[in-house]
């Protein structure tokens, strides 16, 4: 991602509201991006395939539990996304 790290508004408002975070890496991120497409036919960009990220790399405790992941954004840019599917 472009960002690494969330503003001083966003912070605040999140940790009112977040029980935890689940921080993943370029790696986790781009293996979600290409699992998503390999398997589900759908073109995510880095920020919309974080969530999938945290629940495969184990970031996120998930077992026994009924889940739905937010996956979103076909905006990333063809460099990117042949780096995400080449990983």
């Amino acid at each position: 991602l472009l960002t690494e790290e969330m503003g001083d508004i966003t912070y605040e408002i999140a940790k009112e509201r977040w029980e935890r975070v689940a921080v993943m890496s370029d790696d986790a991120v781009r293996r979600a991006m290409k699992l998503a497409f390999q398997r589900l036919k759908i073109v995510l960009e880095p920020s919309g395939a974080i969530a999938l990220a945290a629940a495969l790399e184990g970031g996120l405790d998930l077992k026994g539990k009924t889940v739905a992941i937010i996956a979103s954004g076909g905006n990333v840019d063809v460099e990117t996304f042949v780096k995400a599917l080449a990983s």
